[in-house]
């Protein structure tokens, strides 16, 4: 706490502490933190806390330990997945960070699969366009198209929202086919 008083510069300024990762944190961490949002002067905190993390951490904070944790958070806010078209917006946005032109590095039809296999979650679309450009510079393949960003999937065990959640609802002792192939619905039949 002196410490923090002694190497303000100016009155006016503010330190901000961020915690990424939070929900692997232990009790006994978080608590610490928290008692750190206490250093302040009569007239202002000295500490801004910023707490990011998994969607866990706001079960944690539901939890009667975190109480005190959790009355401290003036604002709260939860990445929701991207839509369609703000996951083609993404992906064309970091191509344009990088100095390229989308359309000369992923066909629509690409970008449109990698939206529907990552659920929107950027970090899956990261993931599954990084490995297709690999692919597609291994391949030279330009732009990259549908089979590569399938063959990404496969690779990484990547199913569609709507097929995972088909594998998660059926009962284990389902029967199968040949090699466990299941018929696929007419609306997975469109998407691919």
């Amino acid at each position: 706490h002196e410490q923090l008083l002694g190497r303000r510069q100016n009155e006016s300024e503010t330190w901000v502490l961020v915690v990424d990762e939070a929900q692997s944190l232990p009790f006994d961490l978080l608590d610490e933190i928290r008692l750190l949002t206490n250093i302040e002067t009569n007239s202002e905190k000295l500490l801004s806390l910023v707490i990011a993390g998994q969607p866990e951490i706001g079960e944690r904070f539901n939890s009667p330990s975190f109480r005190q944790l959790k009355q401290r958070i003036a604002l709260r806010c939860e990445l929701r997945p991207l839509n369609v078209n703000e996951s083609v917006a993404y992906i064309a946005g970091r191509i344009r960070a990088a100095g390229g032109v989308p359309s000369h590095i992923f066909t629509r039809e690409a970008v449109l699969l990698i939206h529907e296999y990552s659920g929107g979650i950027p970090r899956t679309i990261n993931v599954i366009a990084d490995n297709a450009l690999l692919g597609g510079l291994a391949a030279q393949q330009k732009p990259v198209g549908m089979q590569l960003v399938r063959d990404v999937c496969r690779d990484f065990d990547i199913a569609t929202p709507r097929v995972a959640a088909a594998r998660a609802a059926r009962p284990a002792t389902a029967p199968t086919g040949p090699r466990g192939a299941r018929p696929i619905s007419a609306s997975q039949q469109r998407v691919l």
